[in-house]
């Protein structure tokens, strides 16, 4: 199903579960990403009454990879306009990363829309942490990932690697496949505690064309996510929800310092750390995600 949510936008959106159950509202990371069937995982159809959607841009919204009118302005916006929809007055929210960034901001600025918060790999989108990622801050950790990328861009260049990269992408040329391959292999290095690069490799195998969301995700990174540094931790002291934090010690996207930062700004709070990484797959993160959600009421 679509909801058209301005004269550009058109958002992507289903339910799933009982229409009698506890409201959730699924934001996925990214930006750039879009929600999958496999997220269900996290959820009790008979329990809970699931909206799951594709961000502006993302997944199966139209126009797809649309940069025009993207920003976390409108996105909080879509929200509203997403609930009002489909009647729903409040709802639980469940964000992963960048998910839980926009989980934070909304709930911060409808706090009468929200009843609690699970948020897992907490993204703060501080300028140190978006020049930890653009700027390969962890190429002591992953010295063979950040050298690939830095294999592709002219040394005269590698002032400003990032836009080098988004650059290319957004040429549509030929080489461009070459450049959205190498940064997406980046991205997953960095996702898990441990990964091996025939992991990185199967998952890029069942992967669909990753060109619009890299140029989403980099659209946001070179731009600081619209926002000025240290906002998102400014806004949660808003926040008056019962909320969830769920962080891996092992996280090299997030670190685990942005999970305490977001604990010590929300009153009502409390922090699992997880022997694990970012992403929301690995089994300990996955547990501690359904453990959370199974106590909606």
């Amino acid at each position: 199903m679509f909801l058209t949510v301005d004269q550009i936008h058109n958002l992507n959106f289903e339910t799933y579960g009982s229409e009698d159950g506890i409201p959730v509202l699924f934001i996925h990371g990214g930006p750039g990403l879009g929600y999958s069937h496999s997220d269900r995982r996290f959820f009790d159809p008979t329990k809970h009454f699931v909206i799951f959607y594709d961000q502006r841009g993302c997944g199966r919204s139209t126009p797809t990879g649309g940069l025009d009118h993207n920003k976390p302005t409108y996105l909080i916006e879509d929200i509203i306009k997403l609930l009002n929809y489909l009647k729903v007055p409040k709802v639980h929210i469940f964000g992963g990363s960048w998910g839980a960034t926009l989980g934070v901001l909304f709930a911060a600025k409808y706090p009468e829309r929200t009843n609690t918060l699970v948020l897992r790999g907490f993204f703060s989108a501080t300028k140190s942490t978006i020049d930890l990622y653009l700027k390969g801050g962890n190429k002591h950790a992953h010295p063979n990932a950040w050298a690939r990328v830095l294999s592709l861009v002219p040394e005269d260049q590698q002032q400003n690697i990032a836009q080098y990269y988004f650059d290319k992408i957004m040429s549509g040329s030929p080489t461009s496949r070459t450049f959205v391959h190498e940064w997406s292999r980046y991205g997953l290095a960095l996702s898990r505690k441990q990964i091996s690069d025939s992991e990185i490799g199967k998952i890029m195998e069942n992967s669909v064309d990753s060109r619009l969301k890299i140029s989403i995700e980099l659209y946001y990174g070179l731009n600081y996510f619209f926002m000025e540094d240290g906002y998102v931790l400014t806004q949660a002291k808003l926040i008056k929800a019962s909320t969830t934090i769920i962080h891996g010690t092992h996280d090299y996207l997030c670190p685990i310092n942005e999970a305490e930062l977001l604990q010590s700004k929300i009153t009502d709070s409390k922090l699992i750390m997880c022997d694990a990484g970012h992403s929301a797959r690995e089994q300990k993160v996955e547990n501690a995600i359904k453990e959370a959600i199974s106590n909606y009421s």
